[in-house]
């Protein structure tokens, strides 16, 4: 993949590769330096990439590393900052005019708030109503770009004509990671549990994640993305289930319902 591959997001932001090191080859050659062997092709060490994967042996991924550059609104950001195992560079509005730019949804997504999910968002409103929330946020934004141009204008500091700035508002970052961290981000970001918009650009981070270490990230989206986790206690309900429906002893200490919660966890 090209420096400077870009993948358009949303209304007005993108992710932007600046730069990668490392290969899927490199991650064998790290884990062999234990041998003082290298590469010795993919025959023989995809097997072995499996194997460091499948078994947490993540120290040979953190040797490959990425730096991306996104446009995004300032609430997708305040999300993506939570993942700290990432270094940051932001494009500061006390240096620089910030862009007329702001993130506007789909029609669809203007939703309903979940009851059952208090930071998630259930159906969407009826089209009308959507046409008027839509309507009355970009008006507000139109004004509050307006009032913070006309600070600027006036000769008012950057940091303090940007105080009203809302969250819909673009900016810009680079970040860097390891590998490792990569598959970390996207494994909280692409579910459906995470908010829309940054499951967005985690799906294109994801696209370009994949295009460089195309091996690793069929492992990710097997055993991680793909695969599934149980508790030691999940696991001996599960355990004890199969035991009770191929004849076993019963038990009467079994909870029934913690049980179905986890068979629900393997989709049984």
């Amino acid at each position: 993949m090209d420096i400077g591959y870009t993948i358009p997001v949303l209304d007005h932001g993108y992710v932007k590769l600046i730069g990668s090191m490392g290969t899927d080859e490199t991650i064998i050659e790290a884990a062999r330096m234990s041998t003082n062997k290298g590469f010795e092709g993919w025959e023989k060490d995809a097997k072995l990439l499996e194997f460091l994967y499948r078994n947490g042996h993540m120290t040979p991924f953190e040797m490959c590393e990425i730096a991306i550059e996104v446009q995004l609104p300032i609430f997708v950001v305040r999300e993506w900052h939570r993942h700290r195992t990432q270094s940051y560079n932001e494009m500061s509005a006390r240096y620089t005019q910030m862009p007329d730019l702001h993130y506007l949804p789909d029609p669809k997504r203007i939703q309903k708030q979940s009851k059952t999910n208090k930071q998630g968002s259930a159906e969407s409103v009826d089209e009308l109503r959507a046409k008027e929330i839509l309507e009355t946020l970009a008006f507000e934004q139109k004004t509050v770009y307006s009032t913070y141009d006309d600070l600027v204008e006036e000769g008012i500091a950057k940091e303090v004509a940007r105080i009203n700035t809302p969250v819909s508002r673009y900016t810009k970052m680079r970040a860097k990671m390891n590998l490792r961290n990569a598959f970390g981000f996207l494994n909280l970001r692409k579910p459906s549990s995470a908010q829309w918009e940054i499951r967005q650009y985690a799906d294109a981070f994801g696209t370009i994640v994949e295009a460089i270490w195309p091996r690793s990230y069929a492992l990710f989206e097997e055993h991680t993305l793909g695969g599934l986790k149980l508790s030691a206690t999940e696991l001996k309900l599960v355990q004890t289930h199969f035991s009770m429906s191929q004849g076993g002893k019963k038990s009467d200490t079994v909870d029934h319902e913690a049980t179905k919660l986890a068979l629900r966890k393997l989709g049984i």
